[in-house]
């Protein structure tokens, strides 16, 4: 079924064993030292551990993680077998996926294990069992505890064509157990923004992350060789079932690209599967913070009324009000009276005038009307000062009062 479950490997031993051999705590632990023939050296039984781990799951499983319980952590007493004076201690939890659905047992594994008596140091290699499983078919979701999800989405590339307007969203859960796939997790992410899409490849999943107390640390071991208390940890406890699980993490990110439809006006959070019990916080991204959401969605355009945005909106505005007023304030150069036109109509003296009405008024016509302007300028020097044989087909009254014409047109512009 290509599920990932999770394996506890513990350590069960009578109340005399551990007395006598001074308890398990050091094989979680590295650089420990132990008598080794005639001498005494460091060892790293966490890393051996680990090692062995490695060899006996590699075949058949894909390993996904593996962490190990506090090493300081006391042995939990139970019954086994209906007699009483047994101890349980859990050791490490590894995260496993069947590589074959024909794997149906979890292999034995290997663990040595020290200890002296009266003729020396023994070396003892102690075989775990090998439960049965059933990897063809799914068991459905695993059993977890205190499950917390944050979900934060980012909307402040939407805008943003040389990015592609994105919609990045990103998934962080955490719980006892293992932490189920997106799908059996959340409930509506495929849908969450009408006009954009999840495509196949849009989804990054992170690999699987093992949360463990830091009971291999020197720091720990220093404290214990100067008879030091370490600080208060809440260890991990087995749950009614007897069983140990550590906590485990996983995130993800979602990007949605935009598709030709409609782009609705807010994206709506997926929400927790009914299926499982936990907690689900909703954030957003707010220019450069993050925000808890209590609403079920969030609105896309209200998302522009940043304040930075509201700033260099107000500064944009009052540059268009003072620019707007400024230009209202400048009084446009009227050519009107008698005066200022030139007494005498020639082609130069009226394309003169026009040239000074550009010049003064320019900045109050209108685009169209400047172009007007200048079009009629270009084609009067064109016609009396240019190659044309144009105006050897004007007389010249008709001359005089194409000059006059544009010149009075131009000088009422504005007036």
């Amino acid at each position: 079924s290509n599920q990932r479950f999770g394996a506890t490997l513990t350590l069960r031993f009578t109340g005399e064993v551990d007395r006598e051999t001074g308890g398990f705590s050091r094989y979680l632990q590295n650089d420990v030292w132990a008598r080794v023939g005639n001498s005494y050296r460091p060892m790293n039984y966490r890393d051996l551990l680990k090692k062995s781990l490695d060899a006996s799951f590699g075949d058949n499983f894909e390993i996904d993680g593996i962490g190990f319980f506090e090493a300081l952590a006391p042995p939990r007493p139970i019954r086994e077998s209906g007699a009483d004076g047994w101890l349980e201690k859990p050791v490490a939890y590894v995260v496993l996926k069947a590589k074959d659905p024909s794997v149906d047992r979890i292999p034995q594994m290997s663990m040595d294990m020290h200890f002296n008596d009266t003729t020396g140091p023994v070396v003892l290699p102690i075989m775990s069992n090998s439960p049965q499983i059933d990897a063809a078919k799914s068991s459905g979701l695993r059993p977890l505890k205190n499950l917390e999800v944050i979900q934060t989405v980012d909307l402040r590339d939407m805008e943003n064509s040389q990015k592609g307007r994105p919609i990045i969203f990103e998934v962080q859960a955490k719980a006892d157990g293992i932490v189920p796939e997106l799908p059996e997790l959340l409930s509506g992410y495929m849908n969450a923004m009408p006009g954009y899409e999840l495509s196949a490849n849009g989804i990054e999943s992170r690999p699987i992350n093992l949360i463990e107390a830091d009971g291999g640390s020197s720091a720990m071991k220093s404290m214990m060789m100067f008879n030091q208390q370490p600080q208060k940890i809440d260890y991990i406890q087995a749950d009614e079932t007897g069983a140990y699980r550590l906590p485990t993490e996983r995130s993800w990110i979602l990007t949605f690209t935009p598709t030709a439809s409609t782009v609705g006006s807010a994206f709506t959070f997926p929400t927790l599967n009914d299926k499982l019990q936990g907690t689900l916080v909703s954030r957003q991204f707010s220019d450069m913070d993050v925000v808890t959401i209590t609403e079920p969605s969030v609105a896309v355009h209200a998302r522009l009324l940043s304040w930075k945005n509201v700033i260099l909106c107000g500064f944009a505005f009052a540059l268009i009000v003072i620019g707007y007023i400024a230009l209202r304030r400048r009084k446009p150069v009227i050519i009107k009276r008698a005066s200022e036109l030139p007494t005498r109509i020639t082609p130069m003296s009226v394309i003169t005038a026009l040239r000074r009405i550009d010049w003064e008024r320019g900045a109050v016509l209108t685009p169209s009307q400047r172009t007007s302007l200048i079009s009629e300028i270009t084609t009067l020097e064109q016609t009396y000062f240019g190659r044309s044989e144009s105006i050897d087909a004007l007389q010249n009254g008709e001359a005089t009062d194409q000059l006059r014409s544009a010149l009075d047109r131009w000088a009422r512009v504005g007036g």
